[in-house]
């Protein structure tokens, strides 16, 4: 991992803090996730991050969707575009945990859904995506490390559905904190995209989940220790044009920039390549 200072947008002195190791999408909210080598990025998140969910019909709050909270089955339906790299216009297929494949739209997948919620649903495709708080997430590697040691057994960041997973080496702790109210720059091209760091996203009882059981673990202590250390951490998100990300690019962090320079996002392109922080 570099650690020697270059010069990056607006002659500002950067460092190379990590590596972006994955890129995950998540078709329809709450369900598995798709890892991708390359996505492009809108000012509503990757494209084809969370564009359908499906909408508790009797629900009247603020939070109507029908999620793992209420099925946590919904973790085990894994969701995939017939053409990733067009997700804009690509049909969507749902392998069910039952081992059947549907199209997302198809009235058999709704009704499954609707027999394990035991309550009528109704799908949406949104154009903004169905995100919980911000529309772009960041996880490391090193967060993720301190995590489990915080719950005591192995975590894996598609428990955290993060967009972007960057490898931070033996950083300790968690290094996103020292990204907020900065800029990531992810490659050291003309074209390299700009995410401005905003704030931590607070996280619900999914991430008690696991990805792969769809269980809650099984210590309540060891639930509860997760749940408090994860909400005040690791991810955040930016305010963004179009761009184009790929695998591997180079990343760097500009901290406090100037405006124009604190929301930009350029056409460009995320890899996972290494990422940078101000010296």
């Amino acid at each position: 991992m570099r650690k020697d200072s270059i010069k990056g947008e607006n002659n500002l002195s950067t460092q190379i803090v990590g590596r972006v190791a994955a890129l995950y999408r998540f078709p329809v909210k709450s369900m598995r996730g798709e890892s991708l080598s390359t996505a492009r990025v809108l000012y509503t998140g990757l494209e084809g991050d969370r564009r359908f969910g499906f909408l508790r019909l009797k629900n009247r709050t603020r939070f109507p969707w029908l999620t793992g909270r209420q099925v946590q089955e919904m973790l085990q339906y894994s969701p995939e575009h017939d053409d990733p790299t067009h997700p804009a216009t690509s049909p969507v297929w749902v392998r069910t945990p039952d081992g059947n494949i549907l199209p997302i739209e198809s009235e058999e997948l709704r009704l499954d859904l609707e027999e394990r919620a035991g309550e009528p649903v109704h799908l949406l495709h949104l154009g903004k995506g169905a995100h919980d708080s911000l529309t772009l997430s960041v996880l490391s590697t090193s967060a993720l490390c301190t995590l489990s040691g915080y719950a005591g057994f192995p975590l894996t960041p598609e428990r955290f559905r993060p967009n972007i997973l960057v490898d931070t080496g033996e950083a300790d702790g968690f290094p996103e904190d020292e990204w907020v109210g900065g800029e990531l720059v992810f490659g050291n091209r003309a074209d390299s995209a700009h995410i401005s760091v905003v704030r931590p996203i607070e996280r619900c009882m999914m991430i008690n989940l696991d990805p792969e059981t769809a269980r809650q673990n099984p210590n309540k202590w060891e639930r509860s220790r997760l749940a408090t250390r994860s909400p005040s951490y690791k991810f955040f998100t930016s305010h963004f044009s179009p761009l184009t990300f790929h695998c591997p690019l180079p990343t760097h962090h500009f901290p406090q920039l100037p405006r124009p320079f604190q929301n930009p996002i350029r056409s460009g392109a995320l890899q996972l390549w290494p990422l940078t922080k101000a010296a």
